[in-house]
């Protein structure tokens, strides 16, 4: 496995079941509330640092990034 930005070890990170599609679903509910309550442009650069957000912790959690 890929060595991470962080020092994470996937067999000691207490959020044991994580899997790529809970990225999937995080990010269209992010994406749900930003367009709710945010204008477009804001909401897009909201979009933007959750989609970073993401990638950093599946790479994390995974060594690579499947969804984002």
């Amino acid at each position: 496995m890929p060595s991470s930005p962080l020092p994470l070890d996937p067999d000691s990170i207490a959020f044991g079941g994580i899997e790529p599609e809970h990225f999937r679903r995080w990010l269209q509910l992010f994406r749900a509330t930003t367009t709710r309550l945010f204008a477009s442009a804001d909401a897009a650069e909201f979009d933007t640092v959750a989609r970073s957000v993401a990638a950093s912790l599946q790479y994390g959690f995974f060594g690579e990034v499947k969804v984002a």
